[in-house]
């Protein structure tokens, strides 16, 4: 869909507005949370398998929301390393290969990417210390089990 697609001009220009577009998303998401809550909606979900190795922005923007008195509870998913680690070359070494040249092999692509997860839980349990974190092998469909517990039972996954 050419809606949806976006140049790469178009992210060159955001991450040299990060503070800005950090300030947007801000200013976006406390407009929507004000006009939900005027409607009824009392649980709303952000959600996106990039907040967790990438809290810069995300972090800052759920701390002022929290200072604001909106209950934030994360959630991360993690899968086994080796699991992560083939779908993520499979994705980002194959598929959407974001370097120019002769395409990576597996163990050249392993070592060029950090895999742990460690660091990134430490960063988020030291702002939330509610996080929850679930094994994404244990779970047979972690659309299933999010929607479960968030008392969002009139949703259905596909």
């Amino acid at each position: 869909m050419a809606c949806c697609q976006f140049s790469s001009v178009f992210f060159q220009e955001q991450a040299r507005n990060q503070s800005r577009t950090d300030q947007e998303v801000e200013t976006v998401l406390i407009a929507e949370l004000k006009r939900l809550g005027a409607i009824g909606i009392k649980r709303v979900v952000w959600s996106n398998e990039a907040f967790l190795a990438r809290p810069g922005s995300v972090l800052p923007i759920l701390r002022n929301l929290a200072a604001l008195g909106v209950e934030i509870i994360p959630i991360a998913y993690v899968r086994r390393h080796d699991s992560w680690a083939q779908s993520g070359y499979v994705q980002f070494g194959i598929k959407s290969k974001p370097y120019h040249g002769p395409l990576r092999g597996f163990e050249q692509w392993v070592q060029e990417h950090d895999i742990s997860y460690a660091e990134n839980l430490r960063i988020w349990l030291n702002s939330f210390s509610n996080l929850e974190i679930y094994n994404f092998d244990s779970i047979d469909n972690v659309a299933e089990h999010f929607i479960s517990f968030q008392e969002l039972g009139h949703l259905t996954s596909m």
